[in-house]
């Protein structure tokens, strides 16, 4: 009778231990198909532009004469992964060198006093490049398509003194 009792007793240990072996290994099973990552990527927008060629030498100018660089002159690389707006303005209200010449926002000569103009490659010279605020050379320019453009310099009706002077037209794109 104890060796009866000593088996089943035995038995029930057994039965316990791999009912807990089972609930162990039940825990501790890798499970295929339970998970899975999805991969999330981005690239920031970005505004990249650059202009060739990077000046313009008027050279020697005769007083109330319209000097231009010729239609499609310069070529401004736009590097953008989105849409922008274009402008140009003049960097310096003067023209340094020697007695500055001032720079017209009316592109109206006058003593001492010149202007820049320019166009989108159309050869009308109808957008004034001022130095107070820019305006548009293109406006919702698509990322990546680069354009030609061309300037034209309004000499002064009178000069100061005959020392070379410079300035600048800077282009700028912004986010519509």
């Amino acid at each position: 009778m104890k060796k009866g009792i000593l088996t089943i007793a035995l038995v029930i240990g057994l039965a316990v231990i791999m009912s807990l072996c089972g609930v162990l290994l039940q825990s501790n099973e890798v499970k295929a198909g339970t998970q899975e990552d999805v991969t999330i990527t981005f690239t920031p927008a970005y505004l990249d532009i650059s202009n060739t060629p990077s000046s313009w030498d008027v050279g020697t100018v005769n007083t109330s004469t319209n000097y231009t660089t010729g239609q499609g002159y310069f070529t401004c690389t736009n590097s953008s992964s989105v849409a922008g707006n274009l402008t140009i303005s003049a960097v310096n209200a003067t023209w340094l060198g020697g007695s500055a010449s001032t720079h017209s926002d009316t592109a109206t000569a006058g003593a001492n006093t010149v202007g820049l103009t320019s166009s989108n490659n159309t050869g009308a010279y109808d957008i004034i490049v001022k130095n107070t605020s820019p305006n548009h050379l293109y406006e919702d320019l698509g990322a990546g398509i680069d354009v030609d453009w061309e300037l034209k310099f309004v000499s002064a009706t009178s000069w100061v003194d005959a020392v070379e002077k410079s300035n600048a037209a800077r282009l700028t794109i912004s986010r519509p």
